[in-house]
């Protein structure tokens, strides 16, 4: 819970507020205004997925996790990949301020798909990391991670425009949060907890 809390301290800080000082871009043009807005959904649908989805700190999962599971290049693994993540989040939060403000398309460009990415990528190689109580879920899940890592690239290799991006890493964001959705519902046999509505 404490990576998690520092997950949240790192969208705060490298996204929601940069975004909130972008105050003047809002106003200035609807597609500033929408990009602002969409950075917005972004940063909540980054932290549904990164700390509301996965509930490994219950109890039940505590010796499943990486620092308890395995060997000990394991745990070390798991925590040198963390301020990666970090990173990722930080240049994403850079690219998505960025937009608005008029940079370079280039810049953005590169900083959203990039950072987008390094996030993924790190979240998946920390959640390989970790044993679960059905390896095959697990695994198929770490594949679409992976999978979904490598797609954030696609505004990049594709030459979008600023806008574009963004629309792209919602849009994917918000697949991916369906897809973990999914599978920590393969894994616990239910929604995750918390999760269940009505």
């Amino acid at each position: 819970s404490r990576f998690e809390g520092l997950y949240m301290m790192i969208i705060v800080c490298s996204v929601l507020f940069p975004l909130g000082l972008a105050g003047s871009s809002f106003l200035s043009s609807g597609t500033a205004a929408l990009q602002v807005l969409l950075g917005n959904v972004y940063a909540l649908l980054l932290k549904l997925s990164l700390m509301d989805v996965t509930h490994r700190d219950q109890e039940a999962y505590l010796h499943l996790h990486a620092i308890r599971y395995g060997s000990r290049a394991r745990a070390l693994i798991f925590l040198l990949i963390f301020p990666y993540g970090v990173l990722g989040i930080a240049l994403t939060g850079v690219g998505l301020v960025s937009c608005p403000s008029g940079a370079s398309e280039e810049l953005s460009r590169v900083l959203l798909s990039g950072g987008a990415c390094l996030t993924w990528a790190m979240v998946t190689l920390a959640d390989a990391c970790h044993g679960d109580p059905k390896p095959y879920v697990h695994r198929v899940k770490i594949l679409v991670q992976l999978a979904a890592a490598a797609a954030f690239l696609g505004p990049w290799f594709l030459e979008l425009s600023s806008m574009l991006s963004v629309c792209w890493l919602v849009v994917e964001m918000a697949l991916l949060l369906l897809v973990q959705l999914l599978f920590e519902r393969l894994r616990l046999d239910g929604p995750p907890p918390g999760w269940e509505w009505g």
